[in-house]
């Protein structure tokens, strides 16, 4: 048995780093344990030749504090993503320069600003009711798979409604990025724990025993009074708990699926799109789910095109051989650049499809047939084991900003 500590983590993401850091502010002594070889989990930055690539999460916003603050205490380069320039719109053999007042999330806005959707209702029962234009319709499916990393029919619409009213900010997403990659908040949240974390060490067994918990690995036993699981959903359900209530945790845990993603930094000597008067934001409508944005960090270096394949089309590619995905993303990229697109100086892929550890990206997501308050319930599920993720944040759910506050959160509400 590993000697005994008042708060064990599972999972050295952001939002087990910040459950952590927050019980050592608490006074509480704590120890990490991640499953894999690196901390991050769903933030995953690289060292190459042409600088930093996060293969991971990457966008911030103004409003996103926890981040900034980090950030800032760090002394970070925060770098502004590009925004100048027509975005396209890909439909087939054509692409489209749209409007700057066009936004192909719009149909968004049947969430956030309609009527709640009707109990049990799956986000395409939602857009078959709004009847959309083809067009609008079209969009709404690639956006759909892109954000969510699945399609319409398998998300709970009143789950997705409530992820979006945990946005809290009236500005885009994509407004900065690190200069050095958001490893650097990983970082950041590392350098602050007293106890290093135990890297290489998937957790097996979670049960209460007594007054205590008792957290079984492949080598070593741990107990703790207390215990955040910061594991997403679908990897979650594969420990076996021997806990209170434990049919409601099952669950719940059951509710989610993995979101399927691959995200591409394809790199360039220089930035032609611009020279077009493109941003180098393009949409897809086939293949559903594509998503191309300028990606470029303001440091003089390799200009970048940073391209986001989400839904049953990414699932499809990661069932191919490299070569194959790189020529298919070669291939898109000239259909809505030309054919210097098809030539970059290096292509770096992550693919995020069964992640044995992550499960999937950008999240995990409340299935069709779940219950729609799924994620809040987890959240507040539990007193001595709870859980915390972005999937579970009270604010700006999805995002690194969320798991932060979401570890904190977690820590707060321990006896």
């Amino acid at each position: 048995m590993a000697d005994p500590v008042d708060l064990l983590v599972i999972g050295g993401g952001a939002a087990g780093l910040a459950a952590a850091v927050a019980g050592e502010q608490r006074g509480l002594t704590c120890q990490v344990l991640e499953a894999q070889a690196r901390l991050g989990g769903r933030v995953h930055t690289v060292e190459t030749d042409t600088g930093p690539v996060d293969l991971g999460a990457q966008e911030i916003n103004g409003d996103m504090t926890a981040v900034l603050d980090l950030a800032a205490d760090a002394g970070r380069h925060l770098s502004p993503l590009p925004t100048g320039g027509a975005g396209l719109t890909v439909t087939g053999d054509a692409q489209r320069r749209r409007p700057a007042h066009e936004r192909p999330d719009a149909w968004l806005a049947l969430l956030t600003d309609g009527a709640p959707p009707a109990p049990g209702s799956s986000v395409a029962d939602l857009l078959k009711a709004a009847d959309l234009p083809q067009a609008e319709a079209d969009l709404a499916q690639t956006v759909t798979a892109e954000l969510f990393g699945q399609p319409a029919h398998r998300l709970d619409a009143e789950a997705v409604r409530r992820e979006l009213a945990t946005y809290e900010s009236d500005r885009d997403p994509d407004e900065f990025q690190l200069r050095g990659g958001f490893g650097e908040v990983i970082t950041a949240l590392a350098g602050q724990l007293r106890r290093p974390p135990v890297m290489g060490t998937p957790v097996q067994t979670v049960r209460v025993v007594d007054d205590e918990v008792v957290v079984q690995t492949a080598t070593a036993a741990w107990s703790a009074r207390y215990v955040v699981i910061t594991a997403p959903p679908p990897v979650a359900r594969w420990i076996d708990y021997r806990l209170p209530a434990q049919q409601e945790l099952s669950s719940l845990l059951a509710g989610f699926v993995a979101g399927d993603l691959i995200k591409y930094t394809a790199v360039y000597d220089r930035p032609f799109w611009r020279y077009d008067g493109l941003s180098g934001a393009a949409t897809y409508t086939d293949p559903v789910g594509l998503v191309v944005a300028d990606g470029s960090v303001d440091d003089g270096r390799a200009p970048r095109l940073t391209a986001f394949l989400g839904g049953p089309t990414a699932r499809t590619w990661a069932g191919l051989p490299t070569e194959q995905r790189d020529q298919q993303l070669r291939h898109q990229l000239a259909r809505a650049f030309g054919p210097a697109a098809a030539q970059p100086l290096a292509i770096h892929e992550a693919v995020w499809v069964d992640h044995p550890w992550s499960g999937g990206a950008y999240n995990s997501q409340v299935r069709a047939g779940a219950a729609a308050d799924s994620a809040d319930r987890l959240a507040a599920w539990g007193d001595r084991v709870v859980f915390a993720g972005a999937e579970l944040a009270p604010r700006f759910r999805g995002f690194v900003e969320g798991a932060i506050s979401s570890g904190r959160a977690a820590v707060a509400r321990l006896g």
